[in-house]
């Protein structure tokens, strides 16, 4: 990853947020297989970096001309001097390549293995050696699996932490708000004064851009938060809108309309419709209350009482006669 940073006012914007880094990395591709002289191949490059760029995505004060300058400057394909970088270069050069206004700022993560899913083919293919004093060996392979960092390290340890403690005593740690003691506060460094009172970069706030693993980890945990709230909601909808289970008024109406969508169960459950019956009955005329108190007594399932008390209540001239119709 890529963030193209802006020294002045400390704006930091994703290199491929404004640059199709797939396409050009294609587009190059191209450029290098046509094997064409330099002044064609860096034509091609910056054609390809022109037709890539979208400056409605890039920094606010970034150019077009800084673009392709910024390119030049870390693959030289124009010759121009910016300033050496070899061992001989001097503070003059350094002051060059430093006057730019943009920082080309590469964050790459290793891919560490761990014993469990360890890949043989994808450590072969690292190209990172290091040197030890038992010989060369890769990045990947001194850092992951087995561990020959710390085999390494304890074949050559010349003393341990705590023989190390005991000769030398332990460091004081710093930390708190535990001020350094220092016999003098007068340091040799410059600081820019433009840097030092300019404001708090606030890039990735303004971006909703996590700034370490923490607010990633609260961030994920409030977005679930508020999706099992929006599921809970849509299921209450879908119950209430689509299976009818939406709440109504305590009425007699209402434990009619719930007795008759709740036949079946109640054959099911032997007893259960009965409960509901009588609820129902406490709403209804005497003659039909009198002949569901009579099931109750004789306490049976409602299996075939129910077309009766159903044709009763349809039959009947009170208020839930069409309720009991519908």
């Amino acid at each position: 990853m890529a963030l193209m940073i802006d020294k002045e006012t400390r704006e930091a914007v994703p290199v491929t947020a404004f640059l199709n880094a797939d396409r050009l990395a294609k587009d190059v591709a191209k450029v290098n297989d046509a094997a064409r002289g330099k002044f064609l191949s860096v034509v091609g490059v910056a054609l390809a970096l022109l037709r890539n760029y979208d400056p409605t995505k890039s920094p606010t004060h970034f150019r077009i001309m800084d673009l392709l300058q910024k390119f030049d400057k870390c693959f030289g394909a124009t010759g121009r001097n910016y300033g050496k970088v070899t061992g001989d270069r001097t503070m003059a050069d350094i002051e060059k390549r430093r006057a730019d206004r943009w920082n080309f700022l590469f964050i790459a993560g290793m891919w560490f293995q761990d014993l469990f899913n360890y890949d043989f083919r994808r450590t072969e293919q690292c190209i990172i050696p290091y040197a030890t004093q038992e010989g060369e060996i890769s990045f990947c392979a001194y850092n992951t699996g087995v561990g020959w960092r710390n085999i390494i390290e304890k074949m050559h340890m010349t003393a341990t932490l705590t023989k190390w403690y005991d000769e030398h005593g332990r460091h004081e740690i710093f930390a708190g708000g535990k001020k350094v003691g220092m016999d003098s506060a007068q340091h040799t460094l410059v600081l820019n004064q433009d840097h030092v009172q300019a404001a708090a970069n606030d890039t990735f706030e303004k971006s909703g851009i996590a700034k370490n693993a923490r607010e990633e980890k609260l961030r994920a945990r409030e977005a679930k938060l508020k999706q099992d709230a929006e599921n809970a909601r849509m299921a209450k909808l879908y119950r209430e809108q689509i299976l009818g289970e939406k709440a109504r008024r305590r009425t007699g109406q209402h434990q009619l309309h719930r007795t008759g969508s709740e036949a079946h169960q109640g054959r099911r459950t032997g007893h259960g419709g009965l409960g509901l019956a009588v609820q129902a009955a406490q709403n209804l005329p005497p003659h039909q209350s009198a002949l569901i108190a009579a099931v109750q007594k004789d306490q049976r399932p409602l299996g075939n009482e129910w077309p009766l008390l159903w044709g009763l209540m349809a039959a009947s001239e009170s208020p839930l006669a069409g309720s009991a119709a519908a």
